[in-house]
């Protein structure tokens, strides 16, 4: 069995990311042991996210705390702070262990509390694992001290990157990751699909004015009063309104957010790998050929390719080479979990669902077809009357189906073509097989050459997958201006 302790701030600034760590970093150990025993004291913060992941991989977890649980709890400020460690505490069914009986009377016997349970957690542990912002401890007993005691001690320390919720410094790269990434999600989420879509629903709405303006001209040849053709014209007013909004959201404003969510998307991928290597302090070699001076490059990405000619200048060797190994190992693992479950899942669902919707719309079609025939046939036999409720009613619906469910489908077409979901899934399939051959090859590197030069594979690997979706949709651009 592999014992991994924790130890870590507890005032943390993004939650998520830690625990999203913490739980790729467990899947990295399981790959040398399948058995592991979490260590915590529990305390709010790291300790509370490891102990949550631990469960989350199904793992054992042992709980340490420093002294008696009353005067433990005493220590958790917020009531939800104080009911997480309680309803943690009583559903570990390893209980928990109190390491000393006595009770702090003052706060420098509390801290000294806090780093004897600490220095315990170490001594039974095979491997530490830090949440850490790398700066020495406040007081007594902190991370910075747990992490200085497990290196004394020769244990294989494992460090997470953290930034407390009081640091008011953000790293420039992180910052500027965290502006594109905003910047992605927004320029498709609030502008690009809500713009395309309506783009796309106007142009049916014009079709369906079209068939209408037909049917009631149709209808007011014997009409007396002028009522339909003044309907007519309404409906062709708006067909022409419903066709020019179309092709100025489709045409113009469609294009440019979805190439502004392009171009941001790809920069904050691109950014995303450089932070990881940064952050495990692996040397690297510029990927890109893109000169910093061009004028046509943005200026996020020229910030972007500064970043990355700094750190390969600044980063000339592996700080800790276990760590350097286990933080490339979950960059893969991170990209893997991306693909198999939001991208390859989500474009399944999408391709099934835009099936039945095409399926729907083409048996609606034909049956519409098919019926219309009955009825004119019958009519031509005069089996039916003209001016019986089948022909002046439903023959007119018929005609409308008729004109507008060709549209109708040739708008899912288009979705279909463009989001081009079987491509995709196997691009990422690809991804996926190449991700995980090189995470194979991470697990076996005995050394840092061979981990760097997995490094440089592994960042390929990314930009080539990062790249390709966006010359896919050029190519599709091209194609349709063709």
């Amino acid at each position: 069995m592999l014992k991994i302790g924790i130890t870590g701030h507890r005032d943390l600034f993004d939650i998520s990311e830690v625990g999203k760590s913490i739980y790729f970093s467990l899947l990295y150990f399981q790959e040398f042991d399948k058995n592991l025993l979490g260590i915590t004291a529990l305390a709010t913060g790291a300790d509370t996210i490891f102990a949550k992941e631990v469960s989350k991989i199904g793992a054992p977890l042992r709980i340490m705390v420093p002294f008696d649980i009353n005067e433990y709890k005493k220590d958790f400020k917020r009531a939800t702070e104080r009911s997480e460690f309680e309803k943690l505490l009583t559903g570990n069914p390893g209980g928990y262990e109190v390491y000393s009986d006595a009770i702090p009377r003052n706060q420098e016997q509390r801290n000294e509390a806090y780093f004897d349970v600490g220095k315990k957690i170490v001594d039974e542990s095979d491997i530490v694992l830090a949440v850490w912002d790398g700066e020495p401890a406040a007081g007594l007993g902190g991370t910075g001290d747990i992490v200085a005691y497990a290196r004394s001690q020769g244990k294989e320390v494992h460090i997470i990157n953290a930034v407390r919720g009081t640091d008011m410094l953000v790293d420039e790269a992180d910052e500027l990751f965290r502006k594109l990434d905003t910047q992605a999600v927004k320029f498709k989420n609030r502008f690009f699909e809500p713009i395309w879509l309506t783009g796309l629903v106007t142009g049916v709405l014009a079709v369906i004015c079209f068939a209408s303006a037909l049917l009631f001209f149709h209808e007011s040849q014997n009409d007396e009063h002028d009522i339909l053709h003044s309907l007519k014209f309404v409906f062709a007013i708006f067909e022409i309104f419903f066709l020019l909004l179309s092709f100025v959201l489709l045409v113009f404003f469609a294009n440019k957010w979805k190439h502004r969510f392009l171009e941001s998307r790809r920069e904050a991928e691109y950014l995303r790998s450089l932070i990881w290597f940064k952050s495990a302090k692996i040397p690297i070699t510029p990927l890109s050929k893109v000169d910093i001076t061009d004028e046509s490059v943005s200026i996020n990405f020229r910030k972007i390719l500064e970043i990355e000619r700094q750190l390969a200048k600044s980063i000339s060797k592996i700080d800790s080479f276990q760590n350097a190994k286990r933080m490339l190992w979950c960059l893969a693992e991170e990209q893997v979990a991306y693909h198999e479950k939001k991208r390859i899942h989500r474009f399944k669902q999408k391709e099934k669902v835009i099936h039945v919707f095409l399926s729907i719309v083409k048996v609606a079609f034909f049956v519409a077809v098919i019926f219309k025939f009955v009825l004119e046939f019958l009519e031509f036999k005069h089996i039916l009357n003209p001016s019986t409720l089948y022909i002046k009613l439903v023959l007119p619906i018929l005609m409308f189906l008729i004109i507008v469910l060709p549209s109708l489908y040739a708008v899912l077409e288009g979705i279909k073509y463009f989001g081009d979901w079987k491509r995709n899934i196997k691009v990422s399939q690809k991804t996926v097989g190449e991700l995980k051959s090189c995470k194979k090859r991470i697990v076996n590197t005995i050394n840092e050459l061979s981990l760097i030069a997995e490094g440089k594979i592994l960042r390929q690997i990314l930009e080539l997958e990062n790249t390709d979706w966006v010359v896919q949709y050029i190519e599709k651009e091209i194609e349709a201006k063709v």
